[in-house]
């Protein structure tokens, strides 16, 4: 990584670790929720929790931690990468912020207090202990991206893929963070808290989305540059491209907050994602793809006469980016199948936000050596995302064929009215993909944690991972 990360300082190595630690504690608190969230439905068990219907309050809680607090704490990670991670009061106050931030907001959830409201994006309680943890965290992140984005305009150019992508992603962040204020400021005071939430979230959740997709082909590019190396990209894919591709999603990102001009601007945030996501995601992954065709056939990128290489498979890096791309791909694709409310939006946006998840678990592995930690189980590290990517597809295929035969989203147990085979076998499908995916989650917590608790076992250099004997990369590769 050395070509795109340059010299990290140790003050860089901390906050990496820091960001690391908190995206990798929020998975954690996402996957007790999730648990809660079962049991919140269990008979006998549910009367026992501290609210009636409790697993609202813990889905509220899971939602934040698995999507808001996982991905803009990864994003974190990237940024410290992207400045080079300078001293800095700002950057870390910025993370203590979102620390404590992300805290806070987790306790109401765990207590049952408020009123739980299921708006889309960014579900909240209607207390004022998560309001403030909500906003806590978004002053500590936006703190964390105006950093990046003055340490980067403050470098000579042309500036590295990474410090582009770091750049982009920030300012994706910070024009979110301005809807979600403007939105705020239009809100009529006697809008019930359904109402007002839903319109509160909407516009920059939106926009949140661009910055997730964003990051997500930032880690896409690196990844392949890990795992195929410089020489198996075509040309088309150079650094120069790559970062023209990653400044487009600022570029239509950038009219968002004018939106508000307009008296209904929901629907301009719908088309802004309808049009703006796909075409740049799209043509990334299928370059990608055949880039990574080639190298499996022996082709540009390996040597003259040489079989595939082998040592590809047992990278978590190479799986991780596999995965990401064919469910962005699925995502996509199950988005033309949305008619009326039902489960297949669930299933599409499930697919999207595991391409985001598994994107950033990949590349994840790559950086522990960044901040002087050996990676915990190497046998582990090799199945985990495919575990994860696996189970998560057929947890989306399960919803989409659910949804199309009519049931409907938000609803639980009984009121979804499963009442044919098809439905039926459509949740089954859902339940156990959803399961295989919590085993690759319980595995990627278990290895990182196991790496970042553990005593520092690699030297503090900016080099990958090397998995498996025999491979190809040196501390020495670029990415």
């Amino acid at each position: 990584m050395t070509s795109v990360v340059g010299h990290l300082s140790r003050e860089g190595q901390a906050r990496l670790y820091a960001w690391l630690g908190l995206a990798v504690a929020s998975l954690v608190g996402a996957g007790l929720f999730a648990a809660l969230v079962a049991l919140g439905r269990t008979p006998g068990i549910q009367d026992l929790l501290p609210a009636g219907d409790y697993f609202r309050w813990a889905l509220v809680g899971h939602v934040n931690l698995a999507v808001v607090i996982w991905f803009l704490a990864f994003q974190g990670a990237l940024w410290t990468l992207a400045d080079g991670g300078q001293r800095s009061t700002p950057a870390w106050v910025g993370f203590g912020a979102a620390a404590a931030g992300a805290a806070t907001l987790v306790l109401p959830a765990f207590m049952g207090w408020g009123q739980p409201v299921l708006s889309n994006y960014v579900p909240v309680l209607t207390h004022r202990a998560f309001g403030a943890g909500l906003l806590l965290f978004a002053a500590g992140i936006g703190l964390a991206a105006a950093h990046t984005i003055r340490t980067v305009l403050a470098r000579p150019r042309p500036w590295s893929l990474l410090a582009t992508g770091g750049a982009v992603t920030a300012g994706l962040v910070l024009i979110s963070l301005l809807c979600f204020a403007l939105a705020a400021a239009r809100l009529p005071v006697d809008a019930p808290p359904s109402v007002a939430f839903e319109k509160l979230a909407w516009g920059g959740g939106h926009v949140l989305q661009f910055a997730n997709t964003a990051g997500m082909v930032l880690t896409w590019l690196l990844l392949a540059r890990l795992t195929l190396g410089a020489d198996g990209l075509p040309r088309i894919l150079d650094d120069r491209r790559a970062k023209r591709l990653l400044a487009a999603y600022l570029a239509i990102a950038l009219p968002a907050p004018f939106f508000y001009i307009s008296e209904a601007p929901e629907g301009l945030f719908t088309l802004l994602m309808a049009v703006g996501l796909g075409p740049v995601t799209g043509t990334v992954g299928l370059i990608l793809l055949w880039a990574v065709a080639a190298r499996l056939r022996g082709g540009r990128g390996a040597r003259e006469g040489a079989p595939p290489d082998a040592s590809l498979s047992r990278d978590p890096g190479f799986s991780g980016l596999i995965f990401s791309i064919a469910l962005f791909g699925l995502g996509g694709a199950l988005s033309l199948g949305i008619r009326g409310s039902n489960v297949v939006i669930p299933a599409h946006y499930h697919a999207v936000i595991g391409a985001v998840t598994v994107a950033f678990m990949g590349l994840s592995y790559h950086l522990l050596p960044l901040v002087g930690r050996t990676i915990w189980s190497e046998r582990l590290a090799r199945v985990q995302p495919s575990l994860y990517g696996a189970g998560q597809t057929l947890f989306v295929l399960g919803l989409f064929w659910a949804g199309s035969h009519g049931v409907p989203r938000k609803t639980f147990g009984a009121a979804q009215g499963l009442h044919d085979s098809a439905q039926i076998a459509g949740m089954g499908l859902m339940g156990v993909g959803g399961l295989v995916a919590i085993l690759g989650g319980i595995a990627f917590i278990v290895n990182m944690a196991g790496a970042l608790l553990g005593p520092p076992g690699a030297r503090l250099a900016p080099a990958p991972v090397a998995f498996g004997a025999g491979s190809r990369r040196t501390h020495d590769d670029p990415v």
